[in-house]
């Protein structure tokens, strides 16, 4: 009986680290072709409106909206996130923890 063909294995730990991400410029670009294909924007598209909170009751086989809505925004979350990892260290903005909460004078 003949064998299945070998997969071709990758060098490349799995997954990532960001830094290691980010030192290759050839991933950025090929991320960025791949996210900006119509098949990608249908399939993100179809997985968010598949996941939008109705008005249906809960014990309705559809589940929770609470739940649907922590599912919608961890799609939305994942998809900006990709689009992040189009972008060079540089681009990205600086987020400080808390830094959108202003002191408040008495």
């Amino acid at each position: 009986m003949p064998r299945a063909p070998r997969r071709k294995t990758s060098t490349t730990p799995l997954p990532l680290s960001l830094e290691l991400w980010h030192k290759n410029p050839a991933n950025a670009d090929a991320l960025r072709g791949l996210i900006s294909s119509e098949i990608f924007k249908v399939a993100v598209a179809t997985l968010v409106q598949a996941n939008q909170p109705t008005g249906l009751p809960t014990n309705v086989a559809l589940g929770n909206p609470a739940e649907r809505m922590a599912w919608l925004a961890g799609y939305t979350d994942f998809a900006r996130d990709l689009v992040q990892l189009t972008k060079s260290r540089a681009e990205h903005e600086e987020l400080v923890p808390w830094g959108h909460i202003k002191p408040t004078t008495i």
